[in-house]
């Protein structure tokens, strides 16, 4: 029996359609298969990476303490972070040499459990951790965690640890100050700029052409008023986008770092409530030579008023003269046949003059302390320090020197002022260092120095018995800003490695 031929062709005609359709639904199927696992592997990418910019975020939120406060640790309930990272239950120096894998799971465990410092990103949660020891040791390290998308439901979790510190700030420009500026001075040196973040006035003798290599500007970020003078720097003028910031200027600040590492050259100018004036050292000794530091002015009496005619060069006096001091006392050095001796001299709620003629070469720094800048972070500007706190003090005046010249011990720092800064009356010696007043400096007279100016203008006209309403530079005064200075002043936090654990 014959078979039909078309009968023959539609069944193999429907055998390849089927076939076709199998094919293709397989092709459909594999590359649906490998768009889902691509977009998978797309977004387990993208989770990974940004899991990293989460724990970023983490350190940059405990960063922003730090520089305010670098003695910060992160806390929980109450409780610092302790650095167990050894899991062994004592934060010791054992946990030190922790393995890196034994690291990140401790901060992984306190980052999901006792984290305060939590922030809600946009694409996960952060947490930032400062750790310290059992015995207080706060470690020089930050910890950032990032979980992609939340702690709960960590898809993707990356550590990351930083070490840090603060560098000392180094000044660049001659001067530098946050309120309003008159420039009349005379101004060399390596760039020898002059700015207020405020407005800057000049007056007939500005000048930063006369130098060897001029190359200084005179800006102001919120107004330039060229009165006259030379200052014809190439970028001077009107820079409203410009603002530089100046560090915290206080005298205990600075006590707090530096006096540990230089207590034997250090000494604290009294003056008690019995009104007599005593030099003290800031630590007390016990009889097994054990030194613990103190609050200022608390510490073991090296000299007493009355016990010699002055102490290193110093002694207290009545105020009087010009200008007008309005403290009862205040602690003087130089003058007659004293000879001033290197240190750092902390006036203590006084304030301090150096005047006449000095004999030798000293090595010092002077340190006005103001009453009412008494806790560090406290600043005057929002306390008692601006308003009426019944003394004038923390001021530092300066007043025709000769016969020696004066370099810092502390750095590069002379002078610092929980006030003001005034320099006056005709110099014959060499002055090197920084002068940094937390109010306002008024430079003038016939004087030759090498450093830089700071004025942090933390008080304004309404503080008590500031003897500067507004920073001034003028008459003969030179300043020489040779570019390479460093302070004892807190700068931002430096970065100084940055590794993924």
């Amino acid at each position: 029996m014959w078979r039909n031929y078309h009968e023959n062709e539609d069944g193999v005609a429907l055998f390849m359609a089927l076939l076709g359709v199998i094919v293709l639904s397989g092709l459909a199927i594999l590359f649906t298969s490998r768009a889902i696992t691509e977009s998978r592997q797309t977004g387990s990418e993208r989770d990974f990476e940004n899991a990293i910019h989460v724990a970023e975020a983490g350190v940059d939120h405990v960063i922003v303490d730090l520089n305010d406060d670098d003695e910060l640790v992160t806390s929980f309930g109450g409780s610092p972070h302790h650095y167990d990272a050894d899991g062994d239950g004592d934060a010791d120096s054992a946990d030190l040499t922790a393995t890196q894998d034994q690291e990140t799971q401790w901060a992984v465990d306190v980052a999901r459990t006792s984290c305060t410092l939590v922030s809600t990103q946009s694409d996960g949660e952060a947490c930032g951790i400062r750790p310290q020891l059992d015995d207080g040791t706060a470690l020089p390290w930050v910890f950032g965690v990032g979980f992609v998308p939340d702690r709960a439901n960590p898809v993707k979790t990356r550590v990351i640890k930083i070490e840090w510190d603060k560098g000392f700030f180094s000044p660049q420009q001659a001067i530098l100050t946050n309120g309003n500026l008159n420039f009349g001075g005379d101004i060399c040196g390596v760039s020898a700029d002059v700015h207020s973040n405020g407005t800057v006035t000049l007056s007939g003798g500005a000048d930063t052409t006369s130098c060897a290599d001029p190359d200084g500007n005179v800006t102001g970020s919120d107004g330039y008023v060229p009165a006259g003078g030379s200052a014809t720097g190439p970028d001077s003028g009107h820079t409203p986008d410009t603002v530089f910031t100046l560090p915290p200027i206080s005298a205990r600040s600075v006590r707090d770092d530096e006096v540990t590492t230089h207590q034997d050259e250090w000494y604290e100018l009294c003056y008690d409530a019995s009104g007599v004036g005593t030099v003290r050292r800031p630590y007390t000794e016990d009889g097994a030579g054990t030194r613990t530091i103190v609050a200022p002015c608390q510490g073991d009496i090296l000299w007493t008023e009355g016990q010699s005619a002055h102490f290193r060069g110093w002694r207290l006096e009545a105020d009087s003269g010009n200008p007008p001091r309005g403290a009862p006392e205040h602690w003087r050095a130089g003058g007659g046949a004293f000879t001033l001796e290197d240190g750092v001299y902390y006036v203590h709620e006084l304030n301090a003059s150096v005047e006449g003629n000095i004999s030798g070469t000293p090595q010092l720094t002077v340190l006005a302390d103001g009453k009412g800048d008494i806790n560090p972070g406290e600043r005057p500007d929002t306390g008692s320090g601006c308003t009426l706190n019944g003394r004038d003090d923390g001021n530092i005046f300066v007043t025709g020197l000769g016969g020696g010249d004066l370099n810092p011990l502390l750095k590069d720092l002379m002078y610092l002022a929980d006030r003001d800064i005034v320099i006056a009356g005709n110099s014959s010696s060499e002055i090197n260092g920084v002068l940094a007043a937390h109010e306002q400096i008024d430079a003038g007279g016939t004087a030759a120095y090498t450093g830089a100016l700071l004025a942090e203008d933390a008080c304004n006209t309404s503080s008590f018995g500031s003897p500067v309403d507004v920073n001034s530079v003028g008459g003969n005064f030179q300043l020489t800003h040779n570019g390479d200075l460093l302070l004892p002043l807190d700068s931002v936090v430096r970065i100084t490695a940055w590794n993924e654990i």
